[in-house]
């Protein structure tokens, strides 16, 4: 499994990523499996930048995301 998760700016393309500690692994790996019913995305992930979980995690957003800079 890899600990990093990478999104990309759905506006500009600015790329960053985030390397998940053990915890944030195993929550991402049952939440491939059970997704939402783990509850809200934030509240599973509290620590991952709201526009990385939105890229990277949201089985919904497709990948689309759009980084603090594009935000104002």
């Amino acid at each position: 499994m890899n600990d990093t998760l990478k999104a990309t700016c759905s506006l500009c393309g600015h790329t960053e990523e985030y390397k998940m500690d053990e915890e944030e692994q195993n929550n991402y790996m049952a939440y491939q499996m059970l997704g939402r019913s783990m509850g809200y995305i934030q509240d599973v992930f509290p620590k991952i930048p709201a526009w990385i979980r939105s890229g990277a995690i949201d089985q919904f957003s497709g990948g689309f995301c759009i980084c603090p800079d594009c935000c104002g």
